[in-house]
């Protein structure tokens, strides 16, 4: 419980305007396992009556809402394999996985901006993501590759060789 709790705190400070102080009496209550995912999905009137409570001014609630609204939420929507230019898939073979992604808090035609990083020195740093695909068994190895991609839908491969 300890590692979660202190993992789930780590990521709320990221939150505007909440300090460790006031994730602790925001997290009090029926809230008391709450993450930062279960603070994007509450309602707004939800997330504004919790704020207050604890003393977050109209502005200061109204910028979490702009955060909750804006804090990258990624659907795989399809994964494919294959080898290029066969049918079939054997030993050997360089082989790619192809994965759909879909940036669920971005309309369609529009595209993702800086990442929100409160934390960090500069307010320019462009929202990135790493894909990691691991073959099954002893010998598999793991492939990650960096996905800078801003667009609302758009595909990452990544190739392999088949394993025997």
């Amino acid at each position: 419980p300890g590692a979660a709790t202190s993992s789930a705190v780590a990521a709320l400070t990221q939150v505007p305007h909440l300090n460790a102080d006031r994730i602790k009496e925001w997290r009090k209550g029926p809230r008391k396992s709450a993450d930062l995912s279960q603070l994007v999905s509450m309602s707004a009137e939800d997330r504004k009556a919790s704020f207050e409570a604890i003393g977050l001014d109209a502005q200061q609630v109204l910028d979490i809402d702009e955060f909750a609204r804006v804090l990258p939420q990624m659907t795989i929507t399809k994964a494919e394999v294959d080898v290029e230019g066969e049918d079939n898939i054997c030993k050997d073979d360089i082989a790619r996985v192809t994965v759909f992604l879909r940036r669920e808090n971005v309309a369609e035609g529009e595209a993702a901006g800086s990442a929100h990083t409160p934390l960090f020195p500069s307010a320019a740093v462009a929202e990135a993501w790493w894909l990691s695909f691991a073959l099954a068994g002893k010998i598999g190895r793991t492939r990650v590759i960096r996905v800078t991609n801003p667009a609302r839908e758009f595909t990452v491969q990544i190739k392999f060789r088949v394993p025997s």
